[in-house]
């Protein structure tokens, strides 16, 4: 089969997959953002049910997710998280300073401070940081409470997402 042959199976998709597919939720996101103020924690998608995180939720919280889901999808469901999206968004600001702050080993200097990657994972609530040393976990606990964090270590990456090779 080539790239550009349909697949053989019928796709069948239900019209809430279309409606998720095509972006319709954006504007939810907005409208619980503005509804929780700074208590909000972010928006996803679990299978075709949309995920409200909110600190601290409130019953009105539950009637204004209902309010705002999209046509044709399941009722929105909130979860209670400890941060909201700014708290992280600050989080991953001190994770980008941080990692382009000079290191101890100058040999190391490739991996601009040994941080390879950092993301936000709006549904486990906190970052997910790839480093490529040990030596960076104590750097990012100083500034980031560690249950705020998931870090792995993969000494064999760089900064450019290749693997370093071990002859």
């Amino acid at each position: 089969m080539s790239r550009l042959e349909p697949p053989s199976e019928s796709l069948d998709l239900s019209y809430q997959q279309v409606m998720l597919a095509s972006g319709s939720h954006a504007g939810f996101e907005s409208w619980m953002r503005d509804r929780l103020g700074d208590r909000y924690g972010g928006v996803w998608l679990d299978g075709p049910v949309l995920q409200v995180a909110a600190v601290d939720p409130t019953p009105e919280d539950l009637k204004d997710a209902e309010a705002g889901t999209p046509r044709g999808l399941p009722v929105a469901q909130v979860v209670a998280v400890r941060y909201s999206a700014d708290q992280l968004e600050g989080f991953l600001r001190e994770l980008n300073i941080l990692s382009h702050e000079p290191v101890p080993d100058p040999s190391l200097s490739m991996t601009r401070g040994l941080i390879l990657a950092f993301w936000v994972d709006p549904k486990a609530n906190h970052l997910r940081v790839v480093v490529s040393s040990d030596e960076c976990i104590v750097r990012i606990q100083e500034r980031i409470p560690s249950e705020a964090v998931s870090i792995v270590v993969d000494p064999g990456a760089t900064a450019w997402g290749t693997t370093r090779s071990h002859r």
